[in-house]
């Protein structure tokens, strides 16, 4: 294989060897490589990096018995003060009635009575002793009926003789009303004053006795002193349910009534 040799130079050794390095030095086309691709580096968010998933857990961990523990102390701090305050004073049983004793005891009663006269707003004091659950001394709207008083005295006890108790008869100022129980005598001495007549004793005063599955409702409304519609309830029961066999059924009736007429 010849080559061309530089010009001025002659075919010798020298040259030969010469010709020999450059061909040494010089790298074939193929052996080449061609460089490799300079990587791209992807572009950087605009915004901030979202927090990873298990820092969010974390703070889930310590905010969640936070939150807890806060509304753990709210709860005890409102039941707290719910036991701790004073029960308000309940109402009265019905509107305009106040009651001012509730006591056994004569002379505390006698003492409440005349510390509080009635004023003239049209109100009356109206005191009942006997067979309820709060006896005393009550303040009524003028015109109040019997049983307006036996409903603000808590209402009567279960062995209470109201059969014999005329419940629609109206009060007045200062009467007393003495509820007695079944099978007794009321008290000679009724009222603030011996021999005033002001009070109101649920017994039959003439002491006739009275056949209740015999009367007529006018017999029931004179002797025993009981209302018309009271005397006539009590009829009705007799006639749809047979004779009276005991004072249940008879106090279930004048009970009825006594509700009715709220």
């Amino acid at each position: 294989m010849s080559s061309e040799l530089p010009p001025g130079t002659t075919n010798s050794p020298v040259h030969a060897e010469y010709h020999i390095s450059q061909q040494q030095t010089q790298q074939h086309p193929a052996m080449i490589a061609s460089p490799s691709p300079i990587p791209i580096m992807p572009a950087e968010p605009a915004g901030p990096m979202p927090p990873p998933v298990s820092s969010i857990k974390q703070r889930l961990k310590i905010f969640v018995p936070l939150v807890l523990i806060l509304a753990l102390m709210i709860i005890i701090y409102f039941v707290w003060n719910a036991s701790t305050t004073p029960a308000s004073t309940s109402p009265s049983p019905i509107s305009g009635i106040t009651p001012q004793n509730f006591g056994n005891n004569p002379a505390s009663k006698a003492s409440n009575t005349s510390a509080t006269p009635s004023s003239d707003n049209g109100n009356i004091q109206v005191y009942i002793v006997g067979a309820v659950k709060k006896p005393g001394v009550y303040t009524l709207p003028a015109g109040a009926r019997v049983y307006a008083l036996l409903q603000a005295a808590g209402g009567p006890l279960p062995k209470a003789n109201l059969v014999a108790l005329n419940l629609a008869s109206k009060l007045t100022d200062g009467e007393e009303v003495y509820v007695t129980l079944i099978g007794e005598q009321p008290p000679t001495y009724l009222g603030g004053v011996p021999g005033s007549g002001s009070g109101t004793p649920n017994s039959n005063s003439t002491g006739q006795q009275v056949n209740i599955n015999t009367a007529t409702a006018d017999e029931l409304h004179q002797n025993l002193h009981v209302s018309s519609t009271t005397a006539q309830n009590i009829v009705n029961y007799r006639l749809q349910h047979g004779p009276y066999s005991s004072i249940d059924q008879l106090l279930q009736v004048v009970s009825k009534t006594i509700y009715r007429t709220r």
